[in-house]
């Protein structure tokens, strides 16, 4: 007898609530179980994913993270791409932190006073020497600021293809030169799921980006 959506639905919960126990090899069993009942289902692939994450496999945890994000409904996907991103910066051991705030534009300074003129020098004085000049100092660098991207390019394979162009989507208060800047893919570069994890370390690693997501399009 085939399995049933209440034997998938069962999976689903029993998982989860190993994982709240802190099973989380036995929440990884129930969610690789649920992705063979139903693989066209993001759930099972969302719980593996974090019960991959409980145990340090980060790698295997972006994988199945990133497929339960191609299958989810558009309400799922941001929590998704969360714990994505979790993953793959512990993966490259770089800071999992929230990126910080945008700078804050200072507000105005107020016009300087103009400068008194000094009384005269009685005749045959020396003419006082002039007041040294402090250096000024050099603006502090803005904080990185959060974005939002999407880099999409071309289809060619599934897993394995040749970028043909790259589209930046969504940016907020940052270049798309420094998008490029930190993108570790060029046209013409050959991209596999290894080269895809890889850019998308690079890029939550700078701190500048809250969401990252690169898909392909097109033919």
């Amino acid at each position: 007898m085939a399995p049933s959506n209440d034997d998938f639905d069962a999976q689903i919960s029993q998982g989860n609530a190993a994982l709240q126990s802190g099973r989380a090899d036995a929440a990884l069993s129930a969610g690789d179980a649920a992705v063979r009942i139903a693989p066209d289902r993001w759930d099972g692939y969302a719980l593996s994913g974090r019960a991959l994450l409980a145990l340090k496999r980060y790698e295997m945890a972006a994988d199945a993270l990133s497929r339960a994000i191609e299958l989810a409904p558009a309400a799922e996907q941001a929590t998704l791409r969360a714990l994505r991103r979790q993953c793959l910066l512990a993966e490259a051991g770089a800071p999992t932190s929230v990126p910080a705030k945008p700078p804050v534009a200072s507000a105005p300074q107020s016009a300087p006073a103009p400068p008194v003129p000094a009384a005269p020098a009685p005749q045959g004085a020396p003419a006082p020497a002039p007041a040294p000049v402090a250096p000024r100092a050099a603006p502090a660098p803005a904080p990185g600021a959060a974005a939002q991207a999407a880099n999409e390019v071309p289809q060619g394979s599934p897993t394995d293809f040749v970028v043909r162009d790259i589209r930046v989507q969504g940016l907020q208060r940052i270049s798309e030169g420094t998008v490029f800047n930190y993108l570790p893919v060029n046209i013409g570069d050959h991209l596999n799921p290894q080269r895809v994890r890889e850019a998308l370390v690079a890029l939550y690693a700078t701190g500048f980006f809250s969401d990252v997501e690169l898909r392909r399009v097109g033919n």
